[in-house]
Formats: C-alpha cells, sequence, structure tokens
C-alpha cells in the first residue's frame, strides 16, 4: 500500500490512482493552501481509509490495480452518506463518464487536475450534493482551470 499524506487544516483531499506521480505537482501547492492530501494507489487502501475521512473530497481513478475505480466508487458510496468524489480519468470516456454520474459523482474530469478546481469544489454548494452535471469540464470553473501552479 502507498500512501502519502500532506497534513494541513483547510480542506482533505483523497487522491486513489496508481499514477500518483500525476498529483505531485499538487504536494506543495495543497501544503501552502493548507488543504490536507492523502495519495493512495489502490482501492483496498481507499477502503481502510475511508472511516477517517467522511468529509473528504475524493478524486478516484476510473482504473486500479486491484478493482475497478467505478466500483470503488460505489463502495464508498455505501460507507458515506455524504460522499463528494470526482472521478479522475487519464484519457475521456463517454461510457465511463456517463456510469461515474450515474454513481453521482460530483464530476468526471481528465488530467491533469489542477490545485484551483479543488479549492472551488471544496468551496462549492458540492457539499450539498447538488445533481451531478453533464459537461467533463465544470462550466463555472473554466476561468479558474486555466490556472497553473
Amino acid at each position: 500500500m502507498a500512501t502519502t499524506s500532506v497534513a494541513t487544516s483547510r480542506g482533505r483531499v483523497v487522491v486513489v490512482d496508481p499514477r500518483l506521480d500525476d498529483y505531485r505537482c499538487l504536494v506543495e501547492p495543497a501544503r501552502k493552501h493548507l488543504i490536507r492530501l492523502t495519495l493512495t494507489s489502490n482501492g483496498g487502501s481507499a477502503l481502510r481509509l475511508a472511516p477517517s475521512f467522511a468529509d473528504a473530497l475524493w478524486l478516484v481513478s476510473p482504473q486500479l490495480p486491484d478493482m475497478d475505480g467505478l466500483d470503488l466508487l460505489e463502495m464508498l458510496e455505501s460507507l458515506q452518506s455524504m460522499l463528494k468524489a470526482v472521478v479522475v480519468d487519464a484519457q475521456y470516456d463517454r461510457r465511463r463518464e456517463a456510469r461515474a454520474l450515474g454513481l453521482r459523482a460530483v464530476q468526471y474530469v481528465c488530467k491533469p487536475v489542477q490545485l484551483a478546481w479543488i479549492e472551488a469544489w471544496q468551496g462549492s454548494p458540492i457539499h450539498a450534493r447538488q445533481p451531478p452535471m453533464q459537461s467533463h469540464i465544470p462550466h463555472e470553473l473554466t476561468e479558474k482551470a486555466r490556472l497553473t501552479f
């Protein structure tokens, strides 16, 4: 199990992705913005973390080494009634997007994930589990998504 955590106090984000290097660029900005970023590479580890991270934003890859990431999303939802999860895919796939949104993922996006998105998701009404948006890129985040860290 590969789990890395950057401890801070503002918000909590759990990344579940076998390609953790894709998120390394977020570690230092997350620390500066007081976001606790926990990285894990497989579904089993994510399930063990779930009880301690009920208030976190989950970024879940649909392709994990030990299980399907969308199956993990379903399991997490059964454990956390107010799950806030974003499916982060390496490449756009219409079927995965439809399934992710059908599972009530907050959003379906493609890499690279940017810190501005995470901040917007954490500070937006997604905490109230609004119906998912149909676009794979959050419309209200378009301007923020152009920021790079």
